[in-house]
């Protein structure tokens, strides 16, 4: 699109000119795809009719184009075209997309003076830093930082994930190590009060002494992790320059291809070695930290809390009592010579913060005045075992949605002896957890006006009383045929894979290779988000600015109910003509195509070969219609 017009149509008809030229007739080739974006593009900028049904036909003429050529092919009766959207659109001719700009809202003092990473430019400062718009590490610096100012690229304080238009990821610094920081900036000052000074000093040794046996199992765990990494890159390093990178005649485009990610793979380690090596230097200079020390003012600050590192991840407490800076008359003792941290340190509820957001000048009729929907949260299995009745108890971690304290749902989790799930929507108010981790709420009554909207929507398919359906468990097949046609679909199953933790242990891993996959799993368990935010209909998180057309990335039906379209050859035994209305989500298309192709069992299990590979027992169910 950038190229312009006439450039992208001479792309997209050179695109499928090889595809019916080339691919479509070559008898090694079993398998490919094509990804067409044009769609999307204008559905974002667009929210009129006729732009999309354009769109559309000149889609139909491209399927049209590939599906004429795959039926003129030597190999057209065992072949199959399929058609499939990665997501819906919620657009409507009548409303324009609202944007709502996260980055200044956490930015501003009010939201805490963050100095934020996105993926993406904000609109108001763009900037051609990349030829990859997504370039990844954009800060936006807080000139309303309360105590990092002019620091965004040693320290920044939150993570913003916009991916998803209509909703937003969002991982703030560890409450405790922005507690940390600005208990170490005062004591680096040299005319702090001596009782003050003690106090501080107090203050680092109680941090510290808290987080000690975590900190200290981080540091010998990874370790490990760091050293079987470090063993796997010296023996793969040597083995670089025997790997072609480039296709030829005794290299094949595969081999190749492995060759260059073999290749990237060194170029990570070596980075995240660096990386994660500088940040347990600092780990252990800050656990071997004496007092002295502190109140003599022989310490740095950058060797005790090592740069764009974010700690761990904060808890429900953490997120209603978020220490963001120093409370309006710095640090404050109390009688007994400790802190007074209620006085001493300036705190966010982001809970609070993010569903009292509205708009003052919204002049659309039928559009929320209220950008943000609900928050959603992942609240620990063992602080909530306790605080519910035997038959409510829940295998995995729960999911709290909020919006508001009256308004608030625990989505909880059960597993069958199959590792069949079934949920529960639970309707709760005034959720609360202490320092230590324990959690009380109130239950409350099925009712209107809660997150997902579920009882009240009239295209609720449930049998009998509506009340006495969701006082029950239910598995996932028996939510998606209750709810799928609902506002908000399967938004109770989407916010349980998008916020359960998924744990992965691969028995055949052991040594190194055992411990580099669980550094790699604590990689990705150190980004996870804090808070999931979802918009509000018609609003969307799009940093870029005005965002007219239609938005994606919630789960309102109109977001996430997909195409799915699949035609074949005599061979195939794919059946013409049928449509299929038996409700199935996105995990139902991969095991579907790799039961078509013969890479999996009855039980979704991969074959030997694709087992080789790595892959194991797909999730999802496979469309019977179509696989008989």
């Amino acid at each position: 699109w950038t190229l312009g017009f006439d450039t992208r149509m001479m792309t997209v008809r050179e695109n499928e000119h090889d595809i019916c030229k080339n691919l479509v007739k070559r008898p090694d080739m079993d398998y490919f795809d094509y990804y067409n974006s044009e769609f999307d593009h204008v559905s974002h900028h667009n929210n009129d009719d006729a732009s999309r049904i354009a769109s559309l036909r000149d889609l139909d003429r491209t399927i049209g184009h590939i599906w004429t050529c795959i039926e003129d092919s030597p190999r057209a009766a065992e072949t199959a075209l399929v058609v499939v959207s990665d997501h819906g659109f919620n657009s409507s001719p009548k409303v324009y997309s609202q944007g709502f700009n996260l980055v200044k809202l956490l930015g501003s003092p009010a939201g805490g003076g963050h100095h934020v990473i996105t993926k993406r430019f904000l609109m108001m400062s763009y900037a051609i830093k990349s030829l990859n718009p997504l370039a990844s590490m954009v800060r936006t610096s807080s000139e309303d930082s309360y105590y990092l100012k002019g620091q965004a690229d040693k320290y920044p304080t939150a993570l913003l994930d916009f991916d998803g238009n209509e909703r937003s990821s969002l991982h703030l610094r560890n409450s405790d190590l922005n507690r940390l920081h600005l208990l170490l900036l005062e004591l680096k000052k040299g005319d702090l009060k001596p009782a003050i000074r003690d106090a501080a000093a107090d203050g680092v040794i109680e941090i510290i002494e808290k987080d000690r046996s975590d900190w200290q199992q981080t540091s010998t765990e990874m370790t490990e992790e760091l050293n079987a990494l470090e063993r796997w890159k010296d023996a793969a390093k040597p083995m670089l320059a025997t790997l072609p990178i480039a296709e030829s005649k005794t290299v094949t485009r595969e081999q190749a291809w492995n060759n260059r990610r073999v290749r990237r793979r060194v170029d990570d380690a070596e980075t995240d070695l660096a990386d994660y090596r500088r940040y347990l230097a600092s780990l252990a200079k800050l656990l071997a930290v004496k007092r002295e020390d502190l109140t003599k003012r022989k310490f740095d600050i950058e060797e005790l809390i090592a740069p764009n590192s974010m700690g761990d991840q904060n808890s429900l407490h953490d997120l209603e009592n978020y220490v963001v800076g120093l409370g309006q008359n710095g640090l404050v003792v109390g009688k007994d010579g400790k802190l007074d941290s209620d006085a001493s340190f300036r705190r966010v509820d982001y809970f609070q913060l993010l569903l009292d957001q509205r708009v003052r000048n919204n002049v659309q009729e039928g559009v929320s005045s209220h950008p943000i929907d609900f928050v959603a949260v992942r609240v620990p299995v063992a602080s909530v075992r306790d605080s519910v009745a035997d038959d409510l108890r829940s295998d995995d971690d729960a999911v709290l949605m909020y919006a508001g304290a009256e308004h608030e749902v625990l989505l909880l989790t059960r597993k069958s002896e199959s590792g069949e799930q079934s949920y529960r929507y639970l309707p709760i108010a005034n959720f609360r957890q202490t320092e230590d981790g324990r959690v009380s709420f109130e239950r409350r009554e099925i009712r209107s006006g809660l997150p997902l909207g579920y009882f009240e929507d009239p295209q609720l398919s449930v049998a009998g009383d509506r009340a006495a359906w969701f006082n029950s468990w239910h598995d996932e097949t028996e939510w998606l045929h209750a709810v799928h046609k609902t506002t908000y679909s399967i938004g109770i199953i989407g916010l349980n894979e998008q916020m359960d933790d998924h744990p992965f242990s691969d028995p055949d891993l052991t040594g190194d290779a055992g411990l580099i996959h669980r550094f790699r799993l604590r990689q990705r368990r150190l980004t996870e988000a804090d808070i999931l935010i979802m918009a509000s209909d018609h609003w969307n998180f799009d940093v870029r600015g005005f965002n007219p057309g239609g938005n994606h990335g919630s789960f309102f039906r109109a977001s996430t109910n997909s195409t799915f379209m699949i035609a074949g050859g005599d061979a195939t035994g794919i059946p013409r003509g049928l449509t299929v209305e038996e409700p199935y989500d996105s995990l139902s298309f991969v095991p579907t195509l790799m039961r078509l192709l013969g890479k999996t069992d009855d039980q979704n299990r991969p074959i030997p070969t694709v087992h080789s590979l790595g892959y194991r027992k797909f999730p999802g169910r496979v469309v019977r219609e179509v696989v008989r």
